[in-house]
């Protein structure tokens, strides 16, 4: 690497350097150093390729006289002062990887790092609030973020404080009095958990299960030196509840955005917890209003017909799915009380159903297993066989799905699943589907 006095030397001899910006001198020494094999492939034979050669082409001269407005005098002066320099500048990845290094071994334990979020405002946003100055007043606090160009990365996340309203500024929202206010539009990254960001390009990989699934395989061979040797202590492992919420944060924000209105959640409550009531403000509003496209009409998707009592009636084509899955809902019939857990088969309010036999027409109470353990029937031995029959069909179907998707997985992929997890679903009944017993 070239000294700053050979360099200032170099420069002092060719006169015509002088009128040359700073960007324009760096972006030619940064952007000559990727051309480097275009430089050498254009050499006579017998130039060495470990030293700068002393001739540039002539398309790398207009190159560069053109993407940085400049002549090509001015261009080969810099070439000859420079060359050393540029012909010893790393590859095009390596500078991100000493940086990265770098930041990691020095900057992490100062509270310095590659990747630092702040607030989007340096300031109080709050339209009540009178202080105008900026916000210095804030911690920081380690995470990490799961990328699709770095995997998994260590980051510092910044929140500022305002003494003037009490609000407390992270990267996504604000928080006063226990909640949280999202602001407007959809953000790079996601907070998901505490010490967790998602970047949005990751939540949109198909299905949560698939995605996380996909991710980790996929960054498992990338260097996660910070994380697994102690030093960031979270887990460099994207989970299907992390994609989950993500895609929950990023639905609600675009309904959001698309209403004019902005996102709030209670900060107190429980993370699975926190945004039902966003989502079922989201839900009542879709069947109040609709999509936008509810009040079209036109000749190709509706028709009007006259019956015999000259009453006009209209027609209107809708498309659907041709299958449909239903969701998880109470056993009672007709009952719209949504369930505490999707393991359950009534809601809160015909909880006390469980104890009865689950036997259609059948009253009596039911009975404990020879471990102790609660069935879903009473002590009629032809009940208890029925439910017997049908934990044996779902087990086996459950357990032929899982191997053959285990099967297809690793079949399309040439590297081993890591950190292979037991597949533990339950079969769950939904509303379309009938009582099996």
């Amino acid at each position: 690497m070239l000294s700053l006095a050979t360099i200032f030397s170099g420069i002092l001899s060719r006169p015509q350097l002088l009128k040359l910006s700073f960007d324009q001198v760096t972006n030619f020494v940064s952007q000559t150093s990727l051309l480097k094999c275009d430089i050498m492939h254009t050499q006579p034979l017998g130039v060495p390729s470990d030293i700068a050669p002393d001739i540039l082409p002539h398309t790398i001269v207009q190159f560069s006289a053109e993407s940085l407005t400049m002549n090509a005098e001015d261009v080969l002066a810099c070439w000859d002062v420079f060359k050393d320099c540029i012909w010893s500048l790393p590859s095009d990845m390596e500078p991100q990887n000493l940086q990265r290094e770098a930041f990691e071994v020095y900057g992490h334990p100062l509270g310095i790092g590659s990747r630092v979020l702040f607030p989007p405002s340096d300031s109080c946003t709050n339209p009540s609030c009178d202080t105008l100055v900026q916000m210095k007043q804030g911690e920081s606090h380690n995470a990490i973020i799961f990328t699709l160009e770095d995997g998994v990365c260590c980051l510092w996340a910044v929140k500022c404080y305002c003494p003037g309203c009490n609000t407390m500024y992270h990267h996504n929202y604000s928080m006063n009095g226990g909640v949280r206010t999202y602001y407007e539009g959809l953000p790079e990254y996601v907070e998901v958990a505490n010490h967790h960001y998602v970047a949005t390009n990751v939540v949109h990989m198909v299905s949560a299960m698939n995605c996380a699934w996909n991710y980790d395989l996929s960054h498992a061979c990338l260097e996660r030196s910070s994380i697994l040797d102690g030093a960031w202590p979270f887990s460099p492992q994207l989970t299907t509840e992390n994609v989950w919420d993500g895609f929950v944060i990023l639905s609600l924000l675009n309904n959001c955005r698309s209403r004019g209105v902005r996102l709030h959640v209670h900060s107190k409550i429980e993370q699975k917890y926190r945004f039902t009531l966003a989502m079922e403000e989201c839900n009542a509003c879709m069947v109040t209003e609709g999509l936008p496209e509810l009040p079209h009409y036109c000749d190709l998707c509706m028709r009007t017909y006259d019956d015999n009592d000259n009453k006009t009636h209209k027609v209107q084509a809708i498309i659907t799915d041709g299958l449909s899955m239903g969701h998880p809902c109470c056993g009672v019939f007709r009952c719209t009380e949504p369930l505490v857990n999707n393991c359950h088969r009534f809601c809160p309010m015909h909880h006390h159903l469980h104890l009865i036999c689950a036997i259609n027409n059948c009253s009596q109470p039911v009975v404990a297993d020879t471990m102790g353990k609660p069935t879903k029937t009473c002590n009629d031995p032809m009940h208890q066989e029925m439910e017997r029959l049908n934990n044996e069909a779902a087990n086996a179907l459950h357990q032929q799905h899982c191997e053959r998707e285990i099967a297809t997985r690793l079949l399309e992929t040439s590297a081993t699943y890591p950190n292979r997890r037991e597949c533990n679903i339950r079969p769950k009944r939904t509303a379309n589907e009938a009582t099996p017993y």
